[in-house]
């Protein structure tokens, strides 16, 4: 049986391997089970991402981990300058791969609930 952490796991892999595909230099933060699950490096920019995976067109993200992406995004990113793209990644299985900038989370965390509801149709299919 696979547990949950191998499954996370193995979407990181994947989405490196995909970002490599497409010239970024990748780095999996291995066994952190932190926040940040990938660093990519493209043209002079770096891009943070927090990956998830679902079988379902939507999964649920703790209200909090949003936050702390935001608040990553915003320490590394004064006045309007980006210079670290801060990213949650999400793989729904029958749709692909699903990007979410973490400059449009912000007004997630507007909503009352604790989980936030994260829609596969709201996500971006390319960087």
């Amino acid at each position: 049986m696979v547990t949950p952490y191998q499954r996370g796991a193995f979407r990181e892999r994947e989405l490196a391997k995909l970002l490599r595909a497409k010239g970024y230099f990748t780095m999996r933060i291995a066994g952190s089970k932190g926040l940040i699950d990938l660093v990519a490096l493209y043209k002079g920019k770096t891009f943070l991402f927090q990956v998830k995976s679902t079988k379902e067109d939507f999964v649920r993200v703790p209200k909090e981990e949003i936050r702390k992406l935001v608040g990553i995004y915003q320490k590394f990113n004064p006045e309007d300058n980006e210079t670290i793209a801060v990213y949650l990644a999400v793989k729904f299985k029958p749709y692909g791969w699903r990007f979410y900038p973490a400059y449009k989370m912000w007004s997630w965390l507007t909503r009352p609930s604790a989980t936030i509801k994260v829609k596969a149709e709201d996500g971006f299919e390319e960087l």
